[in-house]
């Protein structure tokens, strides 16, 4: 294992969209919200390379009735990074310091992705390809072989992090090892288990 290669949303970012507009409607609003206006779509879109602006009018056409939340949302984007996931820096530090380089492979808009580089882990990230920029997004194979090239990686030299399970499975189909992301305590249990000298989150099961 060279290099550790982590997704960001509800892996190093704390991401909830529905904190943009939590100043104007309820939960459950946002709920019906999303199921009415596919706001699902929005993002499988965005995060290819879309443009978001056009997107959002889009978004805005397809439920006439919820068109006023769409300007706030992109508004009052930078409220849905809630923050960092817990511990996840001090892992990311131990991993580092174990002499393993630590890498970014997120789906996220070329538009909003700035908005995460305040976030602690992503800050230590060596880099990152992002999904907005390439105009493919995970589970795509071809982004898993660029993010490999960009770093230098042979895909048997790296472990890959994602909470959703379609996207480790595709990295373990172009090659690499991953595991689907809980939490720091468990990453640190599954990494320690491939041979990482990791001290964190032995004395926390």
């Amino acid at each position: 294992m060279k290099a550790v290669i982590f997704d960001f949303g509800n892996v190093l970012v704390d991401w909830d969209p529905y904190l943009a507009v939590a100043h104007l409607m309820t939960r459950q609003q946002w709920d019906e919200f999303v199921d009415e206006a596919n706001f699902e779509l929005f993002l499988q879109r965005t995060d290819a390379g879309a443009d978001f602006d056009e997107e959002l009018q889009r978004l805005a056409r397809r439920s006439p009735q919820w068109g006023w939340i769409v300007p706030e949302y992109y508004r009052c984007f930078a409220a849905t990074i809630a923050g960092e996931i817990p511990y996840m820096e001090t892992l990311i530090t131990q991993i580092k310091d174990a002499g393993i380089h630590c890498y970014g492979l997120t789906n996220w808009p070329a538009a909003t992705v700035a908005f995460s580089a305040g976030v602690p882990g992503v800050r230590l990230m060596e880099d990152v390809v992002v999904s907005g920029y390439e105009r493919i997004a995970k589970p795509d194979h071809e982004i898993y072989r660029r993010a490999l090239q960009r770093f230098g990686l042979n895909a048997a030299e790296a472990v890959f992090i994602d909470d959703k399970p379609e996207n480790v499975q595709a990295a373990k189909e172009v090659g690499m090892d991953g595991f689907v992301f809980y939490d720091a305590v468990d990453a640190a249990n599954q990494l320690r288990a491939r041979g990482l000298p990791l001290r964190f989150g032995m004395h926390n099961h």
